[in-house]
Order: C-alpha cells, then sequence, then structure tokens
C-alpha cells in the first residue's frame, strides 16, 4: 500500500509504517469514551486531549456506494466493477474503504457489513458477513 508521508487510515499501523495490518485501529477519547475518525490531538466531541488508540470491532453498516468500472489501462487488473463505499463502524465513525465479495447489485444502504484482515498489499475492506453472524436490519 502506498501513500504520502503522514497518511494514515484506520487499516494501516501507528507508528508511521503505513504496512497494512490486519485490524481496524481508532483513536478513542478516554473523557467521554467516543470514537472518531480522522486522528487528531484533540477529541471532536469533548475537546479533551486525552486520546488512546483501540482495536475495532471490525463491523458497521454500509451508509453509501459507488460502483467504478474496472481499470483496464493497468495490466493486471482486476475485470469486475469496483465498489467504493462508506461504511460506519459500529463504533460510530465513518469510514472510506472498498467492499469485496458482492455485485453492486447485492448492496443495500444499511446492510451489515464485516472487516476482510489485510492480505499483502490489500488493506482491510469490507464483506457481507458469514451466514451465522448476519445482523437483523436496525
Amino acid at each position: 500500500m502506498s501513500g504520502r508521508p503522514g497518511d494514515q487510515t484506520p487499516f494501516t499501523a501507528a507508528d508511521g509504517d503505513h504496512t497494512p495490518r490486519e485490524t481496524l485501529r481508532l483513536p478513542r477519547c478516554r473523557e467521554c469514551q467516543r470514537c472518531f475518525w480522522y486522528p487528531r490531538s484533540r477529541c471532536p466531541h469533548c475537546w479533551s486531549a486525552d486520546i488512546e488508540q483501540v482495536e475495532s470491532l471490525g463491523t458497521g453498516t454500509l451508509y453509501t456506494y459507488s460502483t467504478l468500472p474496472p481499470d483496464t489501462k493497468q495490466p493486471g487488473s482486476a475485470t469486475d466493477d469496483r465498489i467504493l463505499a462508506y461504511v460506519q463502524l459500529d463504533e460510530g465513525p465513518f469510514v472510506l474503504t472498498s467492499v469485496v465479495g458482492l455485485s453492486p447489485h447485492e448492496l443495500r444502504i444499511g446492510m451489515p457489513l464485516t472487516a476482510v484482515p489485510a492480505d499483502g498489499e490489500q488493506p482491510v475492506r469490507f464483506a457481507a458477513p458469514a451466514h451465522d453472524e448476519a445482523q437483523p436490519p436496525r
């Protein structure tokens, strides 16, 4: 995964190496106990400077999405449509990510999604939960 120096996502290590990680980590305020995204020195909810990093549950709901056509100009790129989405994590913050394992016709706003661990160069992505993990609609 490439990025400019200082780029950080909930899916990369916070120590500056920006390598994909297998879990999501979010900043959480110790004062009001709310998670937020993007990292900053003060909580955007209560302005406390007492911030910690916590591991996310890795679950959320689809807020919105867009389908991107395959990148046919890049050799070796996928031939399927790519799905870019905002997912609201169960901890509260929204993250911009990709959805895998589903076609655009299967997506429904508000559907539950779970994080898929990073593999190699790919950061954590989201997919439909396994059948036994499915949650009732909210």
